[in-house]
């Protein structure tokens, strides 16, 4: 078909469109009100994924994490990274990485004159928990640790319980050290923080790094854990390459946070897998929309295509015609719908919602405790598939019409 054959169809797609134009703004609304509601569906789910993922790598791993290579096999006490200082040096030589978090990891048991209990031991910097951890933010009786603060930890509200303990008591941790022997210690209770409503963080304890690493036997340059921070999450792929040179180097895996936090990586998949089969189910019911104001549109005009096929009307001049009645009217009401769409974005984008109220008690998920308070989120890239798939998805829907208009009877008489 060649130059003024297309721009004749083009022209009699756009004049036909509004023939009918009540058919045509419900058809219209329909897909801009279906995009519209994908743009903020996908946006607030993305915005709480990632706000959920960041308060998860900082509190518990990193964006890539650097462990010794038989840990997610045994998470056994021994198994340490060495070179601590020439693999955090050589982190942070790395463009686009903001921070490295040192992290002691343990398993124990902690006794009172009452009761004992089964506890994960977490070593930790202080100072980075209280700025960037969940759990310094959920002291109900005393304080965090401080830096300096050497025999102190921070136990949960159910250890509290279940040990018949308070803050300033005295408790004992006992644990294997990384030569495999028993290493016992006495602690002071600093601070107890309100356990997650799955209890996923219930047993977990946080003591001051330098003392894990006392307590395990571990010299100051060794570690159980590395946690990458970066800049720019987007980035981490293009830097995944030369961390992991860095740690090979060195004799130890590197691992994106997905691998070292497994269940909530498959929450996070599973319930973004639920919100675009919900998104989907919007653009199936617009694509009946589409399909029948077009195919209502080539009914009537049966008549009027057999007359001008008589005349020697070329048929794809008309096939032409009908395609372009259906990606015009699809464009247009994607654009609308997109540009609706930000609209509403941009407020949950700027100020958030506080979901608080409907989870006064919080909420947590696969050991991940969930932040109430959401930001919207959406890249040029989100937008862009949404975009092109639903416009693509509308516009497949003129095809079985272009291919009706067509098909008329030209001695037939009615």
């Amino acid at each position: 078909m060649n130059k003024d054959l297309v721009k004749l169809s083009l022209f009699l797609a756009w004049r036909s469109l509004w023939r009918n134009k009540r058919r045509t703004i419900i058809t219209l609304s329909a897909i801009a009100l279906g995009v519209t509601l994908n743009v903020l569906m996908i946006s607030f789910a993305d915005g709480m994924y990632f706000r959920s993922i960041e308060d998860a790598v900082r509190a518990q791993a990193g964006h890539i994490v650097l462990e010794h290579p038989d840990y997610r096999i045994s998470a056994s006490n021994d198994l340490v990274i060495d070179n601590v200082d020439i693999l955090v040096n050589s982190a942070k030589s790395v463009e686009g990485v903001q921070e490295v978090k040192s992290l002691v990891k343990g398993s124990g048991l902690l006794r009172s004159s009452y009761n004992g209990s089964g506890v994960s031991i977490f070593g930790i910097t202080p100072s980075y928990e209280v700025k960037n951890g969940k759990i310094a933010n959920k002291i109900i009786e005393g304080s965090y640790l401080s830096d300096d603060g050497a025999k102190t930890m921070i136990i949960s509200d159910k250890v509290a319980k279940r040990l018949k303990v308070g803050v300033k008591k005295r408790v004992v941790l006992v644990a294997s050290n990384i030569e495999g022997e028993t290493s016992e210690a006495l602690f002071r209770v600093h601070g107890i923080f309100k356990a997650s409503p799955d209890n996923a963080d219930a047993n977990i304890i946080h003591i001051p790094l330098k003392t894990a690493q006392g307590f395990f036997g571990m010299s100051k340059n060794q570690l159980t854990r590395l946690g990458i921070l970066l800049d720019n999450p987007d980035d981490r792929n293009r830097l995944f390459p030369a961390l992991k040179n860095i740690a090979k180097d060195n004799s130890a895996a590197v691992l994106k946070w997905e691998d070292v936090m497994p269940e909530f990586a498959s929450y996070v998949k599973t319930d973004r897998f639920m919100t675009l089969i919900i998104c989907g189910m919007f653009v199936f019911l617009i694509l009946f929309t589409i399909f029948n104001t077009i195919m209502m549109s080539v009914l009537e005009r049966k008549k009027e295509f057999a007359i001008t096929l008589s005349l020697g009307t070329p048929p794809g001049l008309l096939r032409s015609q009908i395609l372009f009645e259906g990606i015009g009217i699809s464009l247009l009401g994607c654009v609308i719908g997109m540009g609706l769409g930000y609209l509403g974005y941009l407020p949950l984008h700027k100020y958030g919602i506080d979901m608080q109220g409907l989870f006064p008690e919080g909420v947590s998920t696969a050991g991940v405790s969930l932040n109430t308070y959401v930001y919207s989120r959406l890249t040029w890239g989100v937008a862009i598939k949404l975009f092109l798939s639903v416009l693509a998805a509308t516009s497949a829907m003129a095809i079985w019409p272009m291919l009706q208009s067509t098909s008329v009877s030209l001695t037939k008489r009615d």
